[in-house]
């Protein structure tokens, strides 16, 4: 993958080509959870749609709390499946598990605590993330206003917005894509290995960090159509969203494995 000549746009297109080419194999690796994930992203749209009004939404948050603890349980439940399923299977080939094997036991419940010390450790990126989008944010506004008066500041502050976000994240890609490599041994059963991964990774670092910067884009698509969607256009867009989130979890199971086949798998003992 790396050093083949191709840019990160063709690996990108070449990842979910294999996500998405085995429509059965995807199904059965999101499982009843993925489907219970995408309905539940369903429901709360119809049933929690948010208020327009600032006011109301303390009483709005307060409502839809107990559906979104559920909410964030069941994709928890579909993101451990879906990643390790995915990691097993860009490793070892494994492919054998049902629609309705429930696939929640100790190695789900170990990937999602290194996870959450995975997302631990990018707090600094993302810390140095808002400090880029403040910045460029205040300097985009300055160079409008010094072009074009009070518009002016409105169109550069959106246009800092957007540069900000992309300066800014750059780094939070890159500490995920090496650090999630050292989540793959979880999803085998073996030792975590964050750091090693991370030390591992040094010559990845840059393609990791467009790699994920673009399966993570991926998922915006939708997004920036919803201003255009009516009710029904709405439904399916969020239908879409969720599908995917799925996808980009496997996508992002799918790069990491691969990643770890050349760096922490070729290495003798692995």
């Amino acid at each position: 993958m790396a050093g083949d000549g191709r840019g990160v746009f063709s690996d990108v297109a070449a990842i979910f080509a294999v996500v998405f080419g085995d429509g059965r194999r995807f199904l059965r690796f999101a499982g009843l959870p993925g489907v219970a994930a995408v309905a539940l992203n369903l429901a709360f749209v119809v049933l929690y749609p948010q208020p327009e009004s600032q006011e109301e939404m303390a009483a709005w948050a307060a409502e839809a709390f107990p559906f979104m603890t559920v909410f964030w349980t069941v994709w928890a439940w579909a993101f451990a499946r879906m990643f390790v399923r995915w990691c097993r299977w860009g490793v070892t080939g494994e492919d054998a598990i049902g629609f309705f094997t429930p696939g929640f036991g100790a190695r789900e419940l170990r990937l999602l605590g290194w996870s959450v010390v995975m997302g631990l450790a990018t707090i600094p990126a993302f810390l140095f993330a808002g400090i880029v989008i403040s910045a460029v944010t205040a300097l985009g506004g300055f160079a409008g206003a010094m072009v074009g008066g009070e518009a002016g500041t409105q169109g550069g502050m959106a246009l800092g917005t957007l540069l900000g976000l992309l300066l800014g994240f750059l780094p939070v890609m890159m500490v995920l894509g090496r650090l999630g490599v050292g989540l793959v041994p979880v999803a085998l059963d073996r030792p975590s290995a964050l750091l090693a991964a991370w030390r591992a990774t040094e010559g990845w670092a840059v393609r990791l960090m467009w790699l994920m910067l673009l399966i993570e884009a991926s998922i915006l698509v939708p997004s920036l159509l919803g201003g255009y969607a009516g009710p029904a256009g709405v439904l399916v867009l969020t239908a879409v969203t969720a599908v995917l989130s799925l996808a980009v979890t496997a996508a992002f199971a799918v790069l990491v494995s691969r990643v770890y086949r050349e760096t922490l798998g070729a290495q003798p003992g692995a």
